[in-house]
């Protein structure tokens, strides 16, 4: 028997042999080196946006820090027309400021519990970032060497992800039972809408006096009052107050010899 292999299988083994290593060559390393090369790829594009949205902060910079401080003004100024609390005391010594400023006899004050007109900031957070960033970017933006991502290493923060302080807006309505002549009227609906703080009288009822000349009426005034920001409750002044008689009944006491 012979067991000699010709040539041409020889060859044939070799061309079969040289295909085998091509295959294995292409499922060990090629495809995974087209694999790797794919995300660099992504990863590359991502470090680029990256890249040119730095650039364009950094480009802009001197202005998003001047409208930050414009912005911050103008919250400030809101801010300040408002006070931290406005409470049964506030709205009783503001009857005694009317009568003591102008010719005006409060007989009556009628409060009522605050109302939230307005607030801002309760979970208003988004998680959109949160559920678009992939693994892939966070290595792109360098979770996987730092821990934080460009941003958070910058102090950027990103808009969908700001958690807003939360606000309220509370009004507290007041009516005041009163007696006046029509031109103190007048200058205590001013020394209203004057205030330092926000007020305003959203009605208004007046009767003419023929006995007296005057007016009687009412009005409602709304006292607001913001929670949230860095102002605490200041009490008001009420000056002083005599509590007691020295002598409680009233009698005559002869001073001895």
């Amino acid at each position: 028997m012979n067991s000699q292999i010709s040539k041409k299988d020889i060859k044939l083994l070799l061309y079969v042999g040289g295909l085998l290593l091509l295959a294995l060559a292409y499922f060990l390393g090629y495809q995974k080196f087209m694999e790797k090369r794919e995300v660099l790829e992504a990863e590359q594009a991502n470090l680029q946006q990256q890249v040119n949205r730095l650039n364009e902060i950094a480009m802009y910079l001197d202005d998003y820090e001047e409208q930050a401080a414009v912005y911050d003004e103008e919250m400030d100024k809101i801010f300040s027309d408002y006070p931290a609390e406005v409470r049964e005391e506030d709205t009783i010594l503001y009857a005694c400021d009317m009568e003591n400023s102008y010719d005006i006899w409060v007989s009556n004050i009628g409060i009522s519990p605050a109302n939230q007109v307005f607030s801002l900031g309760d979970n208003v957070t988004t998680d959109v970032v949160a559920a678009e960033t992939t693994t892939d970017e966070s290595a792109a933006a360098g979770t996987e060497s730092t821990g934080m991502s460009v941003d958070e290493q910058l102090g950027i923060q990103d808009e969908a992800t700001v958690t807003l302080p939360y606000i309220s807006l509370f009004d507290t309505a007041v009516v005041y039972d009163f007696t006046t002549g029509y031109s103190d009227c007048k200058s205590v609906f001013a020394m209203i809408l004057a205030c330092a703080d926000k007020r305003n009288v959203s009605s208004i009822s007046l009767a003419y006096d023929t006995e007296t000349g005057l007016l009687n009426g009412n009005m409602n005034v709304n006292m607001f009052y913001m929670t949230g920001s860095d102002k605490t409750y200041e009490e008001p002044d009420a000056g002083i107050i005599v509590h007691g008689k020295d002598n409680l009944f009233g009698t005559v006491e002869v001073q001895g010899e």
